[in-house]
């Protein structure tokens, strides 16, 4: 959830591979490894955005204190960059736990701010909004448990039970987990690098009517020659869904920003979970 969520720090890999390159678009110096950047990026969200209250302002400086004194690493960078490391390799949630607390008590020096479990490192990122809305569903994938079918324990389609009874526990069949893409745009423009690059085709339009990026398709042309309001304004963004079905199952959705450059466009930081199935 937390490195879908935040856009800028998807691979640690790409991090370390590419600390010391830059990368040039329109004679411009990029550093690629947007998550190198990500807490001056932080920063400079508590002190333009006007909107933001003093809670969530806090919230913002706190996260980008340092782990502890001279550490070279934030908190927010540390409590994002170790769980995405242990989705990717599938490791189990209690040896993530046992692993912040060991670093906590152990390892790092005192005093730090290293949070002692899973748990406290999702309250970190809550406060910054880095969070999923959790909707009920049918295990077979026939409805949603909102609006009209809120209250109901099984499917109205198909009967399926919305709770699997556990001694005296009831737990959830199937949940999807939705993450709001409102929120990640404003996040995303929010950093001047990624900012630069959404806006990137509406500098590079086709000139000779060869199609060099998705920009320059049939397709999205006749969508700006159709809502030509929206196409106006260049910092709109045209989405594509991309799904993962399994066994005829719909499991994760991601929308993709057609206006990226091309060789961006579907690299892992550049690409979103819209929603999961769990």
């Amino acid at each position: 959830m937390i490195a879908e969520a935040f856009q800028a720090i998807n691979s640690l890999r790409a991090t370390v591979g590419e600390r010391d390159q830059t990368e040039k678009i329109d004679n411009h110096e990029v550093d690629p490894p947007f998550e190198t950047r990500m807490d001056q990026n932080v920063a400079e969200k508590a002190q333009v955005d006007t909107e933001l209250d003093s809670s969530e302002v806090e919230a913002l400086k706190e996260a980008c204190a340092p782990l502890f004194n001279d550490a070279r690493i934030s908190k927010l960078s540390f409590v994002i960059i170790l769980p995405n490391i242990f989705a990717t390799h599938g490791c189990p949630n209690i040896a993530l736990d046992e692993l912040l607390s060991f670093l906590q008590q152990t390892v790092l020096p005192t005093p730090n701010l290293c949070p002692r479990s899973r748990s406290q490192a999702k309250v970190i990122v809550r406060k910054l909004g880095l969070n999923y809305i959790s909707i009920h569903a049918c295990p077979s994938g026939c409805v949603l448990f909102k609006g009209e079918y809120e209250n109901l324990r099984t499917c109205p389609k198909c009967g399926a039970a919305r709770y699997k009874e556990v001694g005296r526990n009831s737990i959830l069949e199937k949940v999807l987990r939705y993450f709001p893409v409102i929120p990640c745009l404003q996040r995303m423009y929010k950093c001047r690098e990624i900012a630069y690059l959404l806006t990137w085709s509406a500098r590079h339009k086709s000139s000779d009517g060869l199609i060099r990026n998705t920009r320059d398709s049939k397709q999205l042309q006749h969508i700006d020659n159709k809502w030509q309001d929206f196409a106006a304004e260049p910092r709109n963004i045209r989405f594509g869904l991309a799904l993962d079905v399994a066994d005829g199952v719909l499991i994760p959705l991601y929308p993709i920003a057609y206006y990226l450059l091309s060789k961006t466009k579907m690299k892992n930081n550049n690409q979103q979970l819209s929603s999961d199935d769990k």
